[in-house]
């Protein structure tokens, strides 16, 4: 399998991290948790990610477990 690149961006200024899987258009949508932003294209593929307040968890923290479900949608089973 060949290996996927990402982009991973800063914005310290915001407090925001993204994180793109695919060079391409789409809209950010919330997730279900709430406790990120996904990006989505026309085919309702997830292409990246935006977290908040990140460097607020601190050193130490325990990981951040994010649900990538975009709001209004089933929860697929585990």
């Amino acid at each position: 399998m060949r290996p996927k690149q990402i982009r991973v961006r800063w914005d310290g200024e915001g407090d925001f991290l993204y994180v793109t899987f695919a060079d391409r258009d789409g809209d950010m949508v919330r997730t279900q948790d709430g406790k990120a932003m996904i990006k989505v294209d026309a085919a309702g593929n997830i292409i990246g990610f935006q977290l908040t307040g990140v460097s607020k968890r601190g050193k130490g923290a325990s990981p951040l477990i994010v649900n990538l479900t975009p709001a209004g949608e089933a929860t697929p089973p585990p």
